[in-house]
């Protein structure tokens, strides 16, 4: 196995991990009635931030 293999499989690895984490606090806002769903599912949009704040 050559030194990238290991490193792809980490990011892999810890992508999952983050994607999970990501969906459990997302399950979480809308159970507690969290008004910023909106905002998290559109986090990488800064025009949607903005009508957020």
């Amino acid at each position: 196995m050559g030194p990238d293999r290991g490193r792809t499989s980490l990011k892999d690895r810890d992508k999952q991990s983050v994607d999970d984490l990501r969906e459990k606090l997302r399950e979480w806002m809308v159970r507690v009635k969290d008004p910023a769903p909106g905002a998290f599912d559109h986090r990488h949009e800064p025009e949607m931030q903005k009508r957020f704040l």
